[in-house]
């Protein structure tokens, strides 16, 4: 299985992106694999080595992939309108179908907890 969660480097992000990093154990041992697209390969490595994630990092800087998914629109912020990243997670099964999608995630420091819990009910 795959995550696909499209995310920028804000503090929330980072905090989601470094739990995914501890529960990485469970989820990868469950068969799943952590992906996170936006920015440029460059970007992601030096977030990778600075964090110390244990996971590949997709690269989606057009944003065809996260528009594919609904991880790129309108949405609300502090009150405003604005076009951007909305924070989103996918489950992906290995032959590609969607088994479960977070849209939006509220809460970005408990969100990795509750996608380890998910897969570890399957």
């Amino acid at each position: 299985m795959s995550l696909l969660l499209p995310q920028g480097q804000h503090p929330g992000c980072t905090k989601e992106a470094c739990a995914f990093g501890e529960l990485y154990p469970a989820c990868s041992s469950t068969g799943g694999a952590v992906r996170r697209q936006q920015d440029s390969l460059a970007s992601h490595d030096k977030f990778i080595a600075k964090f110390g994630l244990p996971f590949v990092l997709l690269s989606d800087p057009d944003g065809t992939m996260m528009q594919a998914y609904g991880a790129f629109g309108e949405k609300l912020m502090y009150g405003k309108k604005v076009t951007g990243t909305i924070r989103s997670t996918v489950v992906i099964d290995p032959g590609g179908t969607i088994i479960k999608h977070w849209h939006p995630v509220k809460d970005a420091a408990a969100h990795p907890q509750q996608v380890a819990d998910f897969l570890a009910a399957r």
